[in-house]
């Protein structure tokens, strides 16, 4: 960890800052497996959850699509795929990386199902396994994929393929490869239903080794992609541009399948996309869910998935602008409302926003502010309340953040050492605070640190701060708790700061 430039003029204080956390975590790899059909005759749903997995596709580092994963055959699906979704996603990926750094592949490749047309009981195999691989190529990929490294597979419709890989592999003694395939599934729960009413054996066989071989990995999401997403039972205010999203050949397929329940209207069904969202983050991530392929509570899944839609729209938006071969243009907000508005706000704002509150009202947060785009915040008026402690103000999980005109104050007086926090932590690079007066912090104005395993903070500016009876720093830079630290002096003038002894 290293400072690049410090620069110190009167009340100001500028950071240009590189330091090394831990190695970038790559990419999850992934590889879907879907029931879709060869002109769209298979579940809908699933050729709208395709549009949204492609926009979205910055976000993984897909390794295979098996196609046609359905008890009726339609051995044309494969092809019909490369000429349509990929096609499309090959006419718009220059523009998404273009806007997204780089970050789209040009390269995916589809498969056949080899259990096309059939179902478990009638394909899986006894004892000899001699002809395994070449009687079912789709999962000799697959598999040889995952003996390369954790491999999450995305299953959008029956368990069939999945059912005969892990059969294989336990049959085989492949322990490290059963490891690395981690299967991510929805709505295949036991005894027939949805996703397992046509291949209710592949379904109980799977969910039995889950339940019974921890080397089995199975995330079983549940209906919360239809409940959660699709029906949107937390009544979130949020809506997906329909007209945008048509602008972009990707965003058409969306177009699909476009429901509407109750009040709420603007959303393409892609339920299965539960899969991807889950392991991009959303709705608790792959941590809230268990390994044994069973939900412990699945009213609340569905509630959290529900709850990140308007983060998720704002996403698949921005790309849809991006891949029609336009810059995502951000929005002027004049904000009036509640922190829980505030919050909300700032998870349906496009990239690039700028969101303007009231400096006169004044916030009183139980838990903090959390900006994970890049957009400017200003003239927030917050304070803790007494006795709370281990809680920021503001949370920066993105980079490209700006922060001004701020306002933040703290409850140094009331809170244990044990428990002290900084008003603003700051994760990722290329930020600006300006403008801000901090008052009355347990520990730091500003903390500037990354998260063990997350990328490297690279670029920054702090200036034009006053800080007031602050525990600790009024800025500090520090490399984690595994890593060495830095931690600045409070270099604002004095005349701006009367530190806390």
């Amino acid at each position: 960890m290293f400072l690049n430039r410090l620069v110190l003029p009167l009340l100001s204080l500028a950071l240009f800052c590189s330091y090394s956390a831990a190695k970038t975590p790559e990419k999850p790899r992934v590889w879907v497996v879907t029931d879709i059909q060869v002109g769209g005759h298979g579940d809908p749903d699933d050729d709208v959850t395709m549009g949204a997995f492609l926009l979205l596709a910055d976000h993984y580092q897909i390794e295979g699509i098996t196609v046609g994963s359905s008890d009726r055959y339609s051995g044309g699906t494969k092809i019909w795929c490369e000429e349509t979704f990929y096609a499309d996603y090959l006419r718009e990926v220059d523009n998404l990386n273009a806007v997204f750094d780089g970050a789209y592949q040009t390269e995916i490749g589809f498969h056949m199902a080899s259990t096309s047309g059939h179902v478990f009981s009638e394909l899986h195999p006894e004892t000899q396994f001699d002809e395994f691989l070449d009687l079912y190529p789709s999962i000799r990929d697959m598999i040889a994929a995952a003996e390369e490294g954790p491999l999450y597979v995305l299953n959008w419709g029956l368990l069939t393929e999945l059912s005969l890989a892990v059969k294989y592999c336990l049959e085989q003694g492949k322990i490290d490869t059963l490891k690395n395939l981690r299967i991510i599934s929805h709505w295949t729960q036991r005894h027939g239903r949805w996703n397992c009413d046509t291949d209710n054996d592949a379904c109980n066989y799977i969910h039995d080794q889950a339940e019974n071989h921890p080397e089995v990995i199975m995330y079983e999401l549940g209906p919360s992609g239809q409940q959660g997403m699709a029906e949107n039972i937390c009544q979130t205010a949020g809506e997906l541009d329909r007209e945008l999203m048509l602008n972009s050949r990707i965003g058409r397929y969306l177009d699909t399948k476009w429901i509407g329940y109750g009040r709420q209207k603007g959303m393409p069904d892609f339920s299965d996309g539960a899969t991807f969202l889950v392991l991009m983050g959303f709705g608790g991530g792959l941590d809230y869910h268990s390994t044994n392929g069973i939900v412990a509570n699945q009213e609340e899944a569905n509630a959290l998935l529900c709850a990140d839609r308007p983060k998720i729209f704002a996403l698949l938006e921005e790309r849809a602008i991006a891949a029609a071969g336009q810059r995502p243009q951000g929005k002027t907000i004049d904000f009036t409302g509640s922190p829980t508005q505030l919050q909300k706000a700032i998870d349906s704002a496009p990239a690039g926003s700028v969101i303007s509150c009231d400096p006169t009202q004044q916030f009183t947060l139980q838990e903090p502010i959390r900006i994970d785009k890049a957009i400017t915040l200003k003239g927030l008026n917050a304070r803790l309340p007494d006795g709370l402690g281990s809680t920021q103000l503001i949370v920066v999980e993105s980079e490209g953040v700006k922060l001004t005109d701020l306002e933040l104050h703290g409850n140094y007086d009331s809170v244990d050492q044990e428990v002290r926090s900084p008003l603003i932590s700051i994760h990722a690079g290329d930020f600006r605070v300006e403008r801000c007066s901090f008052y009355d912090s347990s520990k730091d104005g500003v903390e500037i640190n990354p998260l063990e395993g997350s990328d490297d903070i690279i670029g920054g500016i702090v200036r034009d701060i006053k800080a007031y009876r602050i525990g600790r720093d009024a800025v500090s830079i520090s490399g984690g708790k595994k890593f060495a630290t830095f931690s600045s002096k409070t270099f604002v003038s004095k005349r701006a700061t009367d530190a806390v002894p």
